[in-house]
């Protein structure tokens, strides 16, 4: 049956016609929650990385087979997006992916109509990065976003903690730990595996340092410079320190890291809608007083090793 049609102004519940595409039902039902309960938008935000700090890195046709379909459900910030920039989408949205569908429910079919209507009129392919960056402003540094690796810098050494399992949510580490010079100041690489309009995420903290270091950010896609991620930097305070930074042209400069700001967060992110991609990120720590390198790591014949 057609939905009821809901008071003016009210938000649209979910509509029973898409009762069988579970990640869009699911996801519209947390949406219709999150809005009837009148919670600030940039605290439900906040709230959802606390129930799934990995949301962004799974794409939103994949959430119903994490956590019960919970997952599915705390994915609704993507969807108030897309509601901003398409205003009335929701209350649209089943309707117009029957009329591509010429009437058919069928789930893969009907569910593919509603992944391209989403796509399409919230103009993913441009907008997903500013989806990225306003979670990131809004969760970053309580409770932040979970993270592939973190660096933590103090003034004897140099910790890199990675996951060495690729499962979501795994709490897992493996650490290193550098005290040498000539190793803490290597560029280090790391390749990071994005799912269709999904996001990954590194950190990097200062504790105690007496000089300031430079962060110097690389990110290449395919062997090319690649400008799909954000830097977000906190004060001492644990305050922004500067409005979020897009890498440029593959490479962002960081000066003043553990004086000015001591906490880092780059997110990576793929618009593509139907492709993943792999990237990767150089991250070099350095004496401010020490010259950059002369050639990006990116460079033709530079590739990663």
């Amino acid at each position: 049956p057609a939905p009821a049609p809901a008071a003016a102004g009210a938000a649209p519940g979910p509509d029973p016609r898409a009762q069988g595409i579970v990640w869009w039902s699911r996801a519209h039902a947390g949406w219709h929650a999150w809005k009837s309960s009148g919670m600030a938008y940039a605290h439900a935000k906040r709230m959802a990385l606390v129930r799934h700090p990995y949301l962004l890195s799974v794409p939103i046709l994949e959430a119903a087979a994490h956590d019960g379909g919970g997952l599915a459900e705390t994915y609704f910030p993507l969807l108030e997006h897309v509601e901003s920039v398409a205003p009335g989408f929701l209350r649209r949205a089943v309707d117009k992916a029957l009329e591509a569908t010429r009437g058919s429910t069928d789930p893969h079919v009907f569910g593919r109509a509603l992944y391209a209507l989403l796509v399409i009129l919230g103009r993913l392919r441009d907008t997903y990065a500013d989806f990225v960056r306003d979670v990131m402003v809004a969760t970053i540094p309580v409770p932040g976003p979970w993270v592939d690796v973190a660096i933590v810098e103090t003034e004897d050494a140099t910790a890199v903690v990675t996951r060495p399992s690729a499962a979501l949510g795994d709490a897992g580490e493996s650490r290193q730990e550098l005290t040498a010079p000539a190793e803490r100041t290597q560029e280090r690489r790391f390749a990071l595996t994005l799912a269709p309009l999904t996001a990954r995420f590194l950190r990097l903290r200062a504790r105690e340092v007496k000089s300031p270091r430079q962060v110097d950010v690389r990110l290449a896609q395919g062997g090319q410079p690649s400008d799909r991620a954000w830097c977000v930097q906190l004060r001492p305070d644990h305050l922004p320190f500067a409005p979020p930074k897009r890498v440029s042209a593959g490479a962002l400069a960081l000066p003043g890291f553990g004086r000015s700001f001591i906490d880092c967060w780059v997110g990576v992110f793929n618009p593509e809608a139907d492709a993943a991609v792999t990237c990767e990120v150089g991250i070099g720590l350095r004496s401010e007083s020490q010259p950059g390198p002369r050639r990006s790591a990116f460079a033709a014949g530079h590739g990663p090793r």
